[in-house]
């Protein structure tokens, strides 16, 4: 690899940087709001009204939720193994 191609991939790392710590934030918020959802889903049944159309509405959330953190780990899991990569290349 030449130094031109070099600095490309040095360049790609720093952005693939960013974009991780991007991808962390959005992974620490969207559990903290799949988190507020269960709560309040929990509260709800203690009360006897999971089966309520609000109850209903916050499992829904909460389980949409849950599937975009899994999502978004994963997301960064691979962004992490690319960075690994993109800087092995570089050397």
């Amino acid at each position: 690899m030449n130094a031109s191609d070099r600095r490309k991939v040095e360049n790609l790392s720093k952005i693939a940087q960013t974009t991780l710590a991007i991808l962390e934030e959005m992974r620490t918020t969207v559990e903290e709001m799949a988190e507020n959802e269960e709560a309040k889903f929990d509260n709800m049944c203690e009360r006897g009204l999971e089966s309520s159309p609000m109850g209903e509405a916050i499992e829904k959330a909460m389980e949409a939720l849950q599937e975009a953190y899994s999502e978004i780990d994963e997301a960064h899991s691979s962004l992490e193994s690319a960075i690994i990569v993109l800087d092995e290349v570089s050397e």
